[in-house]
């Protein structure tokens, strides 16, 4: 895989409202950024998603979480200042389970009705690749957008997926973000594939308190956004965690959005302990951040320098 730059970071959870918030708590040498974000209530943001009334009436938690983040992210690189064209990018959101809130009101629709009729609002929302259009059509994005679900590696393969459109010359940025809301009926759902289908890939949701969230980035390869905060590369499949160390560097946490989110706390702790060399002493500040699959499998994602933004 290419070196990808990381321009800038979104996020939107309970834990860090800011991606500001968060570099400070680690500058601070708060260890948050190992514990997982705790989810209280609903996510705080103060940001304004969008002048038109009807869009924010039709944006459910998933969608509210990404846009809030994508803001964030699309702001720090730049973007709204129109330095690149909107059918140069491209965006890539992972969520696992969707939007939990709209696919439950379809399916009591339905039950209401005797299975005679259905809503086609909420059957539109319920698909998971309803926050990836309503943030497209948000922010008038005209490139490439996929929706990635329950991969293996949630982080390495929406970065992975983002390089491939880089490199074949797709888009000059792309728009990561990865998106869950908090949910107690998805994670007990989780719970019973893990326990009574014995279904690995759900074991690391079935567990832990209902939190969601949502992180974003702009990556591209190329110059022509401003100044990168960090790099980072994709390194292959291992087979098992001592084929690279049997120590994880930052764990993944129970919930879909953690290891996102650790994944940035992780580059923002190593960006920050370039420049202030106290923060070097905190577990978070390594140069590589490992993501484990359904398997026991291993990818790690190394972090570099990049140029300083200006």
């Amino acid at each position: 895989m290419s070196l990808l730059h990381i321009h800038s970071l979104g996020i939107c959870t309970s834990t860090w409202p800011s991606t500001g918030q968060l570099r400070n708590a680690i500058a601070m040498g708060q260890d948050r950024a190992t514990t997982g974000p705790a989810y209280p209530g609903e996510p705080a943001t103060d940001r304004d998603l969008s002048d038109d009334a009807a869009m924010v009436e039709s944006l459910d938690a998933v969608s509210r979480l990404a846009i809030g983040a994508i803001t964030e992210a699309w702001q720090g690189a730049s973007l709204d200042q129109g330095i690149v064209p909107t059918d140069r990018i491209a965006l890539l959101l992972y969520s696992a389970w969707g939007q939990v809130d709209s696919t439950v009101t379809y399916l009591e629709s339905m039950w209401g009705d005797g299975g005679r009729f259905a809503s086609p609002r909420h059957f539109t929302r319920s698909v998971h690749s309803s926050p990836t259009s309503l943030a497209a059509i948000h922010f008038g994005i005209h490139g490439p957008c996929q929706t990635l679900v329950h991969d293996a590696w949630p982080v390495c393969s929406v970065l992975e997926q983002a390089d491939d459109l880089l490199s074949v010359g797709r888009a000059d940025a792309v728009i990561v973000c990865w998106a869950d809301q908090p949910s107690a009926v998805a994670t007990d759902l989780c719970r019973r594939a893990a326990e009574d289908l014995h279904r690995a890939q759900f074991v690391r949701f079935a567990g832990g308190d209902s939190h969601g969230g949502a992180v974003a980035a702009v990556v591209s390869m190329n110059a022509k956004l401003p100044g990168a905060e960090f790099g980072v590369e994709v390194g292959p499949v291992a087979a098992n965690k001592k084929s690279v160390g049997a120590d994880a560097v930052v764990e993944q946490g129970a919930y879909p959005t953690d290891g996102a989110l650790l994944w940035a706390a992780a580059g923002v702790a190593w960006s920050l302990a370039a420049s202030r060399p106290a923060v070097k002493a905190l577990p978070v500040a390594a140069d590589y951040w490992r993501e484990i699959g359904h398997h026991g499998q291993m990818r790690e994602v190394r972090f570099c320098r990049a140029a300083a933004r200006e």
